[in-house]
């Protein structure tokens, strides 16, 4: 058995902490503050009789009687003036229980009004919730894992999985063999090979799908034994062989809704945090107005840190095809925006420029463009007048690959290897990174 105590002032507390450290199931006391001043015999056995009755009404779980106000002489005095006289302040204590390694803090209730009923059972006197947690674990051990539940909000986000885009034009050119010992097929196995660690990876076309006319028969029997493998994740734009009927028909019944709008080409979209925008460089003067005025409001809409446009003649070049100035307001355009990338094809080579403005000057706030019009079709030699990029080659057919990052890209050229009996000539290599403006 459990003995009760009284305590009292100062010298109780003390009393209730070495009670908590001796393990003590339940002690329910009603204490009374000022009884140092010395309650007579009477009042004991007064008191003696209260913890009776509380003892009895202990299966109802309520105090039934206040305890018995002590004859408090102290000098202390209450703020209007008057001693405290008998009016002591009782409180019901609940002391800690401690069960298999498990205890509950010890509960203070407020002294209640003087003749109302006290319900001795402190549980009941905490919120419904928390009588329904019924927590049996102490501050110290609750503290940590509460902690430990807030580490997922805390921690920063991982970083985005970056977005794998392999991209070339100028592809399927079956007059010559079949589809399968074309170089279309072997820029085709060069992506296929990637894919297994680039499931997601997107394929940009940058015209000029087939030849020689780009005829809906020779998407069925040149492009779709080749690079119709990857239509799925193709997003394509038209090429001038394509409008060799002048409508580009045989180009948008192959891809239909994934080239844009009939007619037009132009489309947008959103992947790996980067905005993609998809340009048709072979429209008339009234639908190239319309594009441009498409661009400037889905650029103002989508803005983004990281933008890429491509279409199929490209704005500079040293190939063969002399430099197309009906892109110039495109690109201005584009720069104004921040745009990083721009893709082309139409001459058979692959070469790549440092970031140039609108009037072909060098500029760290231009965009970087890369002519890639080697995915199958014949190569091309250089014009040895004209300017060249930062990279060129026009010995071996491939592929560009782009890792896309949501503040920057890497770059790297795929040659084909070339067979045996090829001449000797060492594959190009071209690779680097940049960051986004």
């Amino acid at each position: 058995m459990h003995r009760r105590r009284r305590v009292a002032g100062d010298h109780g507390d003390r009393r209730l902490d070495r009670l908590v450290r001796l393990r003590l199931r339940h002690v329910f006391q009603c204490v009374e503050d000022g009884t140092a001043g010395g309650a007579g015999g009477a009042d004991r056995a007064v008191r003696q009789r209260q913890r009776g009755s509380r003892r009895r009404d202990g299966a109802r779980g309520t105090c039934q009687q206040q305890c018995p106000p002590g004859r408090v002489d102290d000098g202390h005095r209450r703020p209007d003036g008057r001693r405290a006289g008998q009016a002591g302040r009782h409180r019901l204590l609940r002391l800690g229980q401690w069960r298999h390694r498990a205890y509950r803090t010890p509960r203070l209730l407020r002294r209640p009004p003087r003749g109302a009923r006290t319900n001795r059972h402190p549980r009941a006197a905490r919120p419904a919730a928390l009588r329904q947690l019924n927590l049996r674990l102490p501050l110290p051990r609750l503290l940590p894992l509460t902690l430990l539940s807030l580490l997922p909000a805390l921690a920063p986000a991982a970083p985005a999985v970056p977005l794998t885009v392999f991209a070339a034009g100028d592809i399927a050119d079956c007059r010559y063999s079949r589809p399968r010992y074309s170089d279309a097929a072997a820029t085709a196995a060069l992506i296929q090979s990637r894919l297994a660690t680039a499931p997601d990876a997107l394929v940009l076309t940058l015209g000029d799908h087939t030849y020689p006319y780009g005829r809906a028969e020779e998407f069925t029997h040149c492009y779709a034994p080749t690079w119709g493998a990857f239509r799925d994740r193709t997003r394509p734009v038209p090429g001038n062989h394509e409008y060799h009927d002048g409508s580009a028909g045989g180009y948008y019944d192959y891809f239909g809704a994934q080239a844009g709008p009939r007619g037009r080409g132009w489309y947008s979209f959103d992947a790996g945090g980067w905005h993609f925008v998809a340009l048709n460089s072979h429209l008339d003067r009234g639908l190239h107005a319309e594009q441009l005025a498409w661009l400037r409001d889905d650029l103002a809409r989508h803005p983004a840190r990281c933008t890429l446009a491509w279409w199929h003649a490209p704005m500079y070049s040293s190939g063969g095809h002399p430099r197309n100035t009906k892109m110039r307001d495109v690109w201005q355009v584009l720069v104004e925006a921040g745009a990083e990338l721009a893709l082309a094809g139409h001459d058979h080579d692959y070469e790549r420029f440092a970031p140039m403005d609108a009037d072909g000057r060098v500029d760290p706030r231009g965009m970087r463009q890369f002519v890639v019009g080697t995915g199958g079709a014949i190569l091309t030699p250089f014009r040895p007048w004209a300017p060249p990029g930062e990279s060129r080659q026009a010995t071996h057919h491939g592929v560009l690959r782009l890792t896309l990052r949501e503040d920057g890209y890497d770059w790297a050229f795929l040659p084909v290897e070339l067979g045996w009996s090829e001449f000797a000539v060492p594959p190009p290599r071209d690779s680097g990174s940049a960051q986004c403006h």
